[in-house]
């Protein structure tokens, strides 16, 4: 799916896209089960990282972001050494590293 203008100049000012950036974005994400956004900001760039940010799941906890490694010369993240960024306290706290 594409981003929306406002997505667009949010991505400007280094935050999460969630499933309202979307374009069409009432339509898209009422029949999706799942949606998670790949963000990556200027930091992120030079730290090799990216996040995902889990905006919708149908049977699970939203609102979930997670920085892992990006690997772009292997086409591939790695998540060996993944990140806790946001969400719900006693999630983060399980799985912060």
């Amino acid at each position: 799916a594409q981003v929306n203008r406002e997505g667009s100049k949010r991505l400007n000012d280094e935050k999460i896209l969630t499933q309202n950036d979307l374009a069409g974005a009432f339509d898209i994400a009422q029949v999706c089960d799942n949606i998670i956004s790949i963000n990556r900001n200027a930091m992120n760039k030079t730290e090799n990282m990216a996040e995902f940010h889990i905006s919708k799941a149908r049977d699970g906890i939203t609102g979930i972001t997670v920085s892992v490694d990006t690997e772009f010369h292997k086409a591939r993240f790695n998540m060996k050494n993944f990140r806790m960024v946001q969400g719900p306290t006693e999630f983060v706290n399980q799985y912060q590293r």
